[in-house]
């Protein structure tokens, strides 16, 4: 995982710490994406996906303070 998003990830999962949520990292390096709604372009790529909708993905691109 990038080093720049580590903390944001760890954040996210803490602040999402609940049993109806999963937060997962995945290395799409090292693994194919098989979804046709998920086009990895860049890294780090967030993508959430909506319980019990698993066909739209939704691109979370997090801002930084400045």
């Amino acid at each position: 995982m990038c080093k720049k998003a580590a903390p944001l990830y760890e954040k996210l999962k803490e602040e999402l710490d609940r049993d109806d949520i999963i937060i997962a990292k995945f290395n799409a390096d090292a693994n194919d994406v098989n979804h046709p709604n998920v086009n990895i372009t860049s890294y780090p790529t967030f993508i959430l996906f909506k319980a019990d909708d698993y066909d739209n993905p939704i691109r979370y691109t997090p801002t930084t303070p400045e």
